[in-house]
């Protein structure tokens, strides 16, 4: 009877001590890929003298208490931090894989912080287009530095950045046998509201222009013109109400919404092609 008891016993500590690596493993595992690209941008704003690219923040709050592990840096090393239910939080890095997803958070006092998506309340989005746009030297310095965004090698020359913060879709160019990015076309748009996002980067690695269609329906939502297929969700031409916020607000069900001749555009072969590389962040 004692030998089972201190088996049973055995088999519980282990357990305890699988689901505290898989928590804890997690949080510090998405640390380096959910920072990457936020790093990225502030190495390259200190290099070039531009602004600072960063993504859509969201605000957000705690449905129950929890240990959060905190955001290490070189100096400082990660510890935790006990987060108080209904805390109102600002996730600079959301996680867009719903179930499993840990995303960085900013506490009130500025601590940042991995919180379990399960244990956040997604509010609303805090995009800063309303404020204005990055200036072409920003935008061009962004996709040209650290060794640049590639693009496919069958469409080697037209890159797509979708600025989720901005609500901006950004089209960029290599002629004349440049190795450089050139902007050559910007566009104001619509993303994904808070519960249908459109995904960024950290979903996805890497998005291309799928293929085209001249009007797609979706449930209730009909003759979409100038479809652009990305992955699950595509550019293509707003033609409800709402028309006011493109640019300014995310208020799609994961798409990107544009305006006609911003769509019309996109959708010409000519001026992109199906398999051009696609950047969302």
């Amino acid at each position: 009877m004692r030998k089972r008891f201190q088996t049973s016993r055995a088999v519980a500590v282990f357990l305890a001590m699988t689901i505290m690596i898989l928590t804890f493993g997690a949080q510090a595992f998405a640390q380096p890929g959910d920072e990457a690209l936020q790093e990225r941008a502030k190495r390259i704003a200190q290099k070039t003298k531009t602004q600072e690219v960063k993504t859509i923040w969201w605000k957000a709050k705690t449905s129950k208490m929890l240990k959060a592990a905190t955001v290490g840096s070189a100096t400082t090393p990660s510890g935790q931090v006990t987060v108080s239910k209904n805390t109102t939080v600002t996730v600079v890095q959301r996680d867009y894989h719903i179930k499993a997803g840990i995303s960085e958070c900013m506490l009130p006092d500025g601590t940042l912080c991995w919180i379990p998506n399960r244990a956040l309340k997604f509010k609303k989005p805090m995009a800063t287009g309303i404020e204005g746009d990055y200036d072409k030297a920003t935008k061009e310095a962004f996709v040209n530095g650290e060794g640049g965004i590639n693009a496919t090698a069958t469409v080697p020359d037209k890159l797509i950045w979708i600025s989720l913060d901005k609500q901006r879709v950004n089209v960029f160019s290599k002629s004349n046998g440049s190795s450089q990015w050139s902007l050559i076309q910007e566009y104001p748009c619509s993303t994904g509201k808070v519960d249908a996002p459109t995904f960024d980067q950290t979903f996805k690695k890497i998005y291309r222009v799928q293929k085209k269609a001249p009007k797609v329906s979706y449930g209730t939502t009909s003759n979409l013109r100038w479809y652009t297929f990305i992955y699950g969700y595509g550019m293509h031409k707003w033609k409800g109400g709402q028309k006011a916020k493109i640019g300014l607000v995310p208020v799609s069900h994961s798409c990107v919404r544009l305006q006609g001749p911003a769509a019309r555009w996109i959708y010409d072969d000519t001026n992109i092609p199906v398999g051009t590389r696609i950047y969302v962040w």
